[in-house]
């Protein structure tokens, strides 16, 4: 998962495996958040994976600690 820019509002891309690319926007850190996660961004650690709750789409955003930003492993 790729942001686009490393900016609030920012999509999120699924992009494949590219052996050139380490670190930055590729890298995400887990942040333990009761019993969720956030996703935290390596390429701007003030943004967290987002769900816009009006259209659905994957983006990232600053983080709020709401349900939209929330994230369980199953």
């Amino acid at each position: 998962m790729v942001p686009n820019w490393t900016r609030a509002g920012a999509p999120v891309v699924v992009s494949g495996p590219c052996a050139n690319v380490t670190g930055g926007d590729y890298t995400w850190y887990a942040w333990p958040e009761g019993s969720n996660y956030e996703l935290v961004n390596g390429g701007n650690t003030n943004l967290v994976l987002d769900m816009d709750v009006s259209t659905g789409r994957l983006q990232v955003w600053t983080a709020t600690y709401g349900n939209n930003q929330k994230w369980f492993v199953s």
